[in-house]
């Protein structure tokens, strides 16, 4: 059984970024703090990776299978605000964590 991987970013796509573009930076303004980025997900039911890095963060579905990888906070963040989950309990918990830090 193979995983499936998703890649999503909405950051600039510079290779060679060091992370200080106009776009990359805007996760200064309106990430608070990465544990709750990390409390959302899990809410979700994605697991933070420990081969995560600087670079990238790897999150694992519970499901066993499905992998996501994202190219920076900001766009965890980006991806938890636009997905539309199928369990409106999933949306009502990732909201009350948003609402409660964000």
């Amino acid at each position: 059984m193979s995983a499936s991987l998703y890649r999503w970013t909405t950051s600039c796509d510079d290779s060679g970024c060091p992370g200080d573009c106009d776009l990359c930076n805007r996760n200064i303004a309106t990430i608070r703090t990465i544990s709750t980025l990390i409390s959302a997900m899990e809410a979700a039911g994605w697991h933070l990776d420990e081969v995560s890095t600087e670079d990238y963060q790897l999150f694992r579905h519970e499901d066993g299978i499905s992998i996501i990888q994202f190219y920076g906070w900001c766009d965890v963040e980006d991806w938890l605000r636009g997905v539309v989950f199928d369990d409106p309990e999933v949306s009502e918990k990732v909201d009350r964590i948003f609402n409660s830090d964000f």
